[in-house]
């Protein structure tokens, strides 16, 4: 049977149609697929990657850091008191007070006791205002980690017509300082 040519054309068409419907169900949709997981997949990937990039920046920067605290933590020993040095600690108080012209007296320490860390100690001082702030700064330049736990400052005595600066002073301080170990 012959077809005439509309109708020949019109099954070519057709067939064409079909192969390139069934190529594109049959490839091009599964292929399309594919690759959207292959993005997806490709994007888990970077986003993976660039947190394991910050951790090592952080984890080199964190090192960086250590070794930095480390050098500085070098020195510290130096600030704390150490064991066998009570008589020079005495002797450097002592001292303070001599130079700045105020009477110091040492009402309780733990410096007998075999196991004092920390170091504890109440320190009265007497003398002028000015000459008490003298000592306290003096005490603050001291090569050691001092903690002063507390400060009581008061007038011992004000006398009518006396200079508010030469007023006799009384300080009590609570101090503490920590031990080498």
């Amino acid at each position: 049977m012959r077809l005439n040519i509309e109708k020949q054309t019109m099954l070519t068409v057709g067939i064409f149609s079909g192969i390139i419907i069934v190529i594109v169900l049959c490839v091009i949709l599964p292929t399309a697929r594919y690759i959207k997981l292959l993005n997806n997949e490709t994007a888990q990937l970077k986003e993976y990657l660039e947190k394991k990039y910050e951790n090592t920046t952080n984890l080199r920067s964190s090192i960086k850091k250590i070794e930095e605290i480390k050098s500085v933590v070098e020195g510290y020993p130096q600030y704390f008191f150490k064991q066998g040095d009570e008589l020079k600690l005495i002797t450097t108080l002592e001292n303070i007070a001599l130079k700045n012209k105020v009477t110091q007296k040492i009402e309780s320490s733990n410096l007998d006791q075999p196991n004092h860390n920390p170091v504890k100690m109440t320190v009265a001082i007497n003398g002028d205002y000015e000459r008490v702030l003298r000592y306290m700064t003096d005490l603050e330049k001291l090569n050691y980690f001092i903690n002063t736990e507390r400060i009581q400052l008061g007038a011992a005595g004000l006398k009518p017509g006396e200079n508010a600066s030469s007023t006799p002073t009384n300080l009590y301080l609570d101090l503490s300082l920590y031990e080498a170990q």
